[in-house]
């Protein structure tokens, strides 16, 4: 460090530039945002609250300015159970089908990278509880009482085929790539 002391200028230019260098390092790593390898992202603006409606993001490391983060959702299918087993997000619902029955059953949807934008302007980000799952019940209940109940034990593929593709048809913002029956009661 002889350099330096003979040399006070020539210290003060380098802490000058290891300064300059930190808050630049510093100022990229806050103007970067990630998306996790599985997921879609929307660039949000936590000053104006508003998402930018112009770009979904796939999963990486992006810069994407100050003030601004992603909000995330699941680019893979994503399973929705109506059942009582462990870890089921809705218990069975009760139909009715010329009597009243109890259907366990689950369906896998996913949602559409196109539409994300509005589906956020929509829901925010309780889209699973105020879309996916009361459509489904509606859905579910309604194709119910297109059969009677010995239909639930000789036409099962048939029905959730049905009840798939009704479910598909009314997701507005995801589709629905499997439905299965589990259990009618």
């Amino acid at each position: 460090m002889e350099v330096f002391a003979d040399n006070p200028k020539a210290a003060c230019g380098c802490i000058s530039a290891c300064v300059l260098l930190a808050v630049v390092v510093a100022g990229i790593a806050y103007c970067a945002g990630t998306v996790e390898p599985i997921a879609y992202g929307l660039k949000y603006n936590t000053l104006s609250r508003n998402i930018d409606q112009s770009f979904v993001y796939e999963g990486g490391w992006f810069i994407i300015g100050p003030f601004n983060k992603f909000i995330q959702f699941p680019m893979t299918q994503v399973n929705y159970d109506f059942s009582d087993l462990p870890g089921a997000k809705q218990k069975p619902i009760d139909a009715k089908s010329g009597v009243a029955i109890t259907m366990s059953f689950s369906f896998q949807y996913q949602l559409i990278k196109e539409m994300l934008p509005s589906l956020y302007e929509q829901y925010n980000v309780r889209y699973e509880n105020e879309l996916i799952r009361t459509t489904a019940i509606g859905i579910v209940k309604e194709e119910a009482t297109n059969y009677n109940v010995s239909d639930y034990y000789t036409k099962r593929q048939e029905i959730g085929e049905a009840m798939r593709i009704a479910l598909d048809k009314n997701l507005k913002y995801a589709r629905c790539v499997g439905f299965q029956l589990h259990k009618v009661e």
